[in-house]
């Protein structure tokens, strides 16, 4: 929520929104922090847990054969925009994870596709057509004449910047990010290589894959 401060007060200057739109229940307990490298920028990450997952780790549990119980989000940049809706909280991945790409190679990816991870993929939607990406039972669509996305967590977003909608969307372990226009992020806790990316019935996206090195340095 953007607003101001008065008298101890915080007075709201219009609706607030969301720091992600995706599942409802896999981003918990945001933190952010903004003393490096410049003070003046401030980043942001999350929790990300099982649907329905109690928040501690039960004697001897372990997550589907890991040695873990949930993951934390990519940590992202946070700005803020005045657009012609209003003010608005941009997202987008931290510019250092850039580094980690590797040979990029252009697919198509259309239907049922099993991600490779740890990958990236960019990719811009053209037309009018309105396209769904789901994973299991959540996901969203975005619809090109409204410039709308809607989640089927609820949560909705029209997007400010013109033109057609650059996408950005990490697969590991145990997770889906999606970014969208360095506006927004829409988050799912998955299994990319065995529970699929569906993409609506007719449309082919042409991406660009970067396979990510791990951060743990062997």
């Amino acid at each position: 929520s953007v607003g101001r401060f008065e008298d101890f007060k915080f007075i709201p200057v219009e609706q607030g929104g969301f720091l992600d739109y995706g599942d409802v229940e896999s981003v918990y307990a945001g933190q952010t922090f903004s003393n490096y490298p410049d003070p003046k920028v401030r980043y942001h990450t999350a929790w990300l847990k099982e649907n329905g997952m109690c928040c501690f780790i039960a004697d001897g549990y372990v997550f589907d054969g890991s040695g873990f119980h949930s993951s934390l989000s990519l940590l992202c940049k946070l700005t803020l925009r005045k657009t012609d809706k209003g003010y608005r909280i941009f997202k987008e991945p931290y510019e250092n994870l850039k580094t980690l790409r590797r040979t990029p190679q252009t697919i198509v990816l259309v239907g049922t596709c099993f991600l490779q991870t740890p990958a990236e993929y960019c990719f811009t939607l053209e037309g009018d057509k309105p396209v769904t990406f789901t994973v299991g039972k959540e996901g969203f669509t975005y619809t090109p004449a409204t410039r709308k996305i809607v989640a089927t967590s609820g949560k909705s977003y029209e997007l400010c910047l013109d033109g057609a909608p650059s996408f950005r969307l990490f697969a590991d372990t145990r997770s889906l990010e999606f970014f969208i226009n360095g506006e927004i992020s829409l988050t799912y806790f998955a299994t990319p290589d065995t529970q699929p990316l569906v993409i609506s019935d007719g449309v082919k996206v042409q991406a660009v894959k970067y396979p990510l090195d791990s951060i743990w340095k062997k």
